[in-house]
């Protein structure tokens, strides 16, 4: 039976966002995501959609909000796309871009966050639908609602990237905007990479969970504790990184340690935290989801296809080839893990069987073919 919770519904919609890659006409987008969110049985029609282009051919940014009308209730779900796995612009720009800190744009005093999370977070705000900001949209919607008696619930959400700025516009909607006694606001982070600095972290966790001005209500980080993403760029956490995988067989070698190392060592000094990381849920939040879905060795092989599991095994059985081939080989063995990881735990937490045979199943051909990422035309049965 398909799980209608909204942390699972969310989730659906995160991977909706990855529906258009290619290209960036607003027009092909908004139908794209519009597929991809009947494709996984979402309700509700896209009413706000905005793209970015990159340099090249590849779409850089992408934000949309999928409006359902309830009986007494509008909500509104901001759902904003992870980084495209084709643009060379938003790996170096928006996540690889860690070696120095900015203030946080919002309210002074609030900690530093990465020049990677500033440059999406700045890219993202200057989306325009019709002219529209998406801060503008809003707030016009809301306004529009309250008039009318009507509650805004307005729920922000994404993965991986789209994880990480999905509540930094959250928290930037309930900075700048004036309170609306008919608002709620929601968050539903998956596998978000670090943001900020500890002061930041703390700002966050304290907008969150004691904000004046706009009415927080369910506020979750869910996250896998094998997931490479959710560990960068805290320097604490990147200290396991290297043996992240030596559970499922793949072994590391001078290569990885070389460049996690540097990796760890350029962000030595800049106290990068995850929110809520070390903090015990409490009332509506959900702070850190990770014993909830901890995978046993090889659980995540059992849902992949014939073709990547191979791969996987092909990976392990070479230890007896040239060094230098095997190097390659092992390094290639812990990236696919690495972009499994990344993925394929949320839905097992999340979805039904069915669907988690789907998401595994097109990964790889994703990641190979430039595919369209977890959409068909075919739908996903849900008897199950």
């Amino acid at each position: 039976m398909q799980d209608n919770s909204t942390e699972a519904r969310m989730l659906r919609l995160s991977f909706s966002s990855y529906a258009y890659l290619k290209g960036h006409d607003p027009k092909a987008g908004r139908q794209a995501v519009a597929q991809a969110t009947e494709f996984w049985g979402i309700s509700g029609v896209v009413d706000w959609f905005a793209v970015a282009d990159d340099r090249h051919q590849f779409s850089f940014a992408l934000v949309f909000v999928v409006l359902e009308a309830l009986a007494e209730t509008n909500e509104y779900s901001v759902v904003v796309r992870g980084t495209n796995p084709m643009s060379l612009d938003s790996w170096f720009r928006e996540n690889f871009a860690v070696g120095t800190k900015v203030p946080w744009p919002g309210s002074p005093g609030a900690g530093k966050i990465s020049q990677a999370t500033a440059t999406a977070l700045t890219l993202h705000e200057g989306l325009r639908d019709g002219g529209k900001s998406l801060y503008d949209y809003l707030q016009q919607k809301i306004a529009q609602d309250k008039t009318r008696g009507r509650t805004s619930v307005v729920r922000f959400t994404g993965h991986s990237l789209g994880g990480l700025v999905a509540p930094l516009l959250a928290l930037r909607f309930s900075e700048s905007y004036p309170r609306f006694e008919n608002l709620q606001l929601q968050v539903y982070s998956f596998a978000a990479p670090t943001a900020g600095d500890s002061e930041f972290a703390t700002y966050l966790e304290k907008s969150f969970l004691e904000n004046a001005r706009q009415s927080f209500g369910e506020v979750r980080f869910i996250r896998c504790r094998d997931d490479v993403a959710v560990k960068v760029w805290d320097k604490r956490d990147m200290l396991g990184i290297l043996r992240l995988y030596a559970f499922y067989g793949v072994p590391i070698n001078l290569f990885l340690i070389a460049v996690l190392g540097a990796a760890r060592w350029s962000v030595r000094k800049l106290g990068y935290t995850q929110p809520f990381a070390k903090t015990p849920g409490s009332g509506p939040f959900h702070t850190d989801s990770t014993d909830l879905f901890a995978l046993d060795a090889f659980e995540a092989e059992d849902y992949l296809d014939g073709g990547l599991a191979a791969q996987f095994h092909r990976a392990k059985a070479i230890a007896k080839r040239p060094y230098s081939h095997r190097v390659f080989r092992n390094t290639l063995a812990w990236v696919v893990h690495g972009v499994v990881m990344h993925v394929v735990p949320y839905a097992l937490h999340l979805l039904t069987k069915t669907e988690q045979e789907y998401v595994a199943g097109t990964l790889l051909k994703t990641i190979l073919t430039h595919d369209t990422f977890f959409v068909e035309r075919r739908a996903v049965p849900r008897n199950n």
